[in-house]
């Protein structure tokens, strides 16, 4: 988050792209509160957390792309 308050784009990208991908999508909701009331939305969101939590914690090269650093 420091990365990005300082418009350090590719740094926030290095350190967790998640985190880029969720900016807009928070926002969306804060916008359109209805999305979220779907059912599905927080299934696919759990989804996606566990997925990216355990894939950058593989170490195989491509995975290895999403952890910090």
């Amino acid at each position: 988050m420091h990365a990005i308050l300082h418009g350090d784009v590719l740094t926030a990208l290095r350190f967790n792209p998640l985190l880029l991908i969720a900016i807009p999508l928070v926002a969306l909701l804060l916008i359109k509160p209805a999305i979220g009331r779907n059912p599905w939305v927080p299934r696919i969101v759990l989804v996606v957390f566990v997925a990216y939590w355990v894939l950058r914690n593989i170490p195989i090269w491509p995975l290895t792309c999403l952890a910090p650093g």
